[in-house]
């Protein structure tokens, strides 16, 4: 039994695209979670077709955290 599992959970990580946030996006999908990967580069859509391509929900947006706009854009999608 894994005892981190995160089965119908959904997670919002942050500067995905690269190094502990795409490491920790990763994680949480190995752990069973959905993932939405948020950072300022194509990075995060590639690093997000990859988990999909190993079978994880994931989804990525190029989205500049600090534009209060872009961000609702960003949730509501």
């Amino acid at each position: 039994m894994n005892s981190f599992d995160l089965t119908g959970k959904h997670a919002v990580i942050t500067g995905a695209g690269r190094g502990l946030g795409r490491g920790i996006a990763e994680g949480l999908c190995r752990a069973n979670a959905s993932v939405s990967l948020i950072g300022t580069s194509k990075n995060v859509q590639d690093a997000a077709l990859r988990l999909r391509s190993q079978g994880y929900v994931a989804d990525g947006y190029i989205c500049d955290i600090s534009d209060d706009p872009a961000l609702e854009d960003v949730f509501s999608r």
